[in-house]
């Protein structure tokens, strides 16, 4: 189903629904996208555009803007392209959190040794060593919501057709 207009209203109602009409992370929320929502509502806006212009003359009008909106129903709209297409999230971002684990720290290989040769196969099944050494961090995040009803999906949203 592709979105619409009033989709941000809907989000709106379930926050509020979920957590009451004075809470503040009914007024906070963002949009997360992939770029095929962005698209879609870029289209939202090109076709109210359409409607309100008449053009006078003989040429007709570009009606394209440079930069697709960086808002949804006034709310921030942040691209990823890891996020799944068809899919619109919105959150809010206090409600997010970072829990270390383990600290970042620089790796042991054992014995206390934080850096190790670089190795290299020739094809023979020799291993020789580079000069160089290397060294990793390695840490463990992970990331939690402390309040779901602070958020929405919208999953299944039409996917607008980008061709090359």
């Amino acid at each position: 189903m592709p979105i619409n207009t009033t989709d941000p209203y809907k989000v709106q109602i379930l926050i509020r629904r979920g957590l009451g009409d004075d809470n503040e992370h009914a007024k906070d929320f963002q949009w997360i996208c992939n770029a095929d929502q962005e698209l879609a509502v870029t289209q939202l806006y090109t076709n109210v555009l359409q409607q309100q212009i008449v053009p006078s003359g003989d040429k007709a009008l570009d009606m394209t803007k440079p930069y697709m909106p960086v808002t949804y129903g006034g709310r921030p709209l942040n691209i990823s392209y890891k996020a799944k297409q068809g899919r619109l999230d919105a959150v809010c971002p206090e409600t997010w959190g970072i829990i270390e684990t383990v600290e970042p720290s620089l790796y042991d290989f054992g014995r206390w040794l934080t850096t190790m040769p670089v190795p290299v196969n020739d094809g023979s099944g020799t291993t020789t060593y580079r000069t160089s050494s290397v060294f990793y961090y390695h840490s463990f995040l992970n990331l939690f919501q402390s309040n779901f009803k602070a958020a929405a999906v919208f999953s299944g949203c039409a996917v607008p057709s980008v061709t090359s």
